[in-house]
């Protein structure tokens, strides 16, 4: 499965969460089970959002992703929370 952030992508959502190697991530803009990446917005060391330009510079990360979407009753991703 494949979520994006990016209104013009399928499968929007903004309740999903995503794990990368079992560990729970924030600021995900796309999350990819089958590629297994993530991408995450970029912060600086003090924490702020740093930008590329105008756009918001963001980060790819690889490894194991599961995305549970807790609210979808058709997903096979459930969250048992």
């Amino acid at each position: 499965m494949r979520l994006s952030v990016h209104e013009n992508a399928p499968h929007e959502y903004t309740n999903a969460r995503i794990y990368l190697d079992g560990i729970e991530r924030r600021f995900v803009v796309v999350a990819d089970e089958e590629a297994r990446y993530i991408e995450i917005v970029f912060h600086d060391d003090s924490g702020l959002v740093v930008l590329d330009g105008d756009e918001i510079k963001t980060q790819r990360l690889h490894g194991l992703v599961r995305i549970d979407l807790p609210n979808d009753p058709q997903s096979t991703h459930h969250s048992q929370h």
